[in-house]
């Protein structure tokens, strides 16, 4: 890994890049202009399209693997969101990796210097909520996520900095991505990512809903005993759920650990559903 300590800047980096069902050439040509931009910089970006189903999406991107630098991955089968990103990892020749979702859409000139420019083995970067907030004010999803922005900057991230971690987009050492790979037992859920997150806002309002969870976690002292009740709610719910979305259930019984969390920090930034 080569890294300029004058300056503090890394001089290589793979850009790698997980894809589903969406069109990222936008993406990728902001990503190597700003990388063309930077003097020495060796670089490489992969896309790899995890057995998308959308046709249109796969004859768009086909298009980045004729670019410089650059190179289009096509798998046959779907195997979810960890998955790609270890495969993206092994596929990748620089020691640096900058993992970026393909939906994302780059707002800042400095991103990629941005984060060459960071120091640690684990860099995670910020998301910001597009849209027009008058015309999405009563949107349930607009309103979670611009919630959830707010407490998660950097300034709230930083107190608690290994216990925040988002795959949307972030960098790491290939030492890092060895030895701790992404969890590959949750695989995601099926539909989109619109879909999948309208599912989880409504499950956790289920939670938020449920009489035990405002007797007994609200305002409970004891959080361990708070949590072993809210997980015994998640797992109700979950049930309840199971018939009619069978794959976030397979989600769920894959990792309840990791999806206990999920509808954790959800219920952390409740106040959205305020209405």
């Amino acid at each position: 890994m080569k890294r300029d300590h004058m300056k503090g800047t890394y001089r290589e980096i793979s850009i790698l890049l997980p894809a589903y069902n969406n069109v990222c050439v936008p993406l990728v040509e902001e990503l190597q202009r700003q990388a063309a931009l930077l003097p020495g910089l060796q670089y490489e970006i992969l896309v790899a399209d995890d057995g998308s189903t959308c046709q249109e999406a796969i004859s768009q991107n086909r298009l980045i693997g004729q670019w410089p630098c650059c190179r289009y991955i096509e798998r046959k089968e779907n195997t979810g969101r960890s998955a790609i990103r270890n495969f993206l990892a092994r596929e990748a020749q620089y020691g640096r990796m900058l993992f970026v979702d393909s939906d994302l859409h780059v707002c800042s000139p400095s991103f990629l210097k941005d984060y060459l420019e960071a120091e640690g083995d684990v860099v995670v970067g910020g998301i910001l909520k597009g849209g027009d907030a008058s015309r999405l004010a009563s949107n349930l999803r607009y309103r979670y996520e611009t919630d959830y922005q707010r407490k998660h900057d950097f300034s709230h991230r930083q107190q608690a900095e290994d216990k925040d971690f988002s795959a949307a987009s972030f960098m790491a050492s290939r030492e890092v991505m060895t030895i701790c790979p992404l969890n590959e037992n949750f695989k995601g859920f099926e539909g989109s990512p619109d879909d999948q997150k309208t599912i989880l806002i409504n499950i956790t309002k289920k939670v938020h809903d449920d009489a035990d969870y405002r007797n007994l976690v609200v305002g409970n002292p004891d959080t361990a005993a708070a949590r072993a009740v809210q997980n015994k709610i998640i797992d109700r719910v979950m049930r309840q759920t199971r018939k009619n979305q069978e794959s976030i259930y397979r989600g769920y019984h894959g990792n309840k650990e990791m999806f206990y969390n999920i509808i954790s920090n959800m219920l952390g930034s409740f106040d959205f559903m305020n209405i």
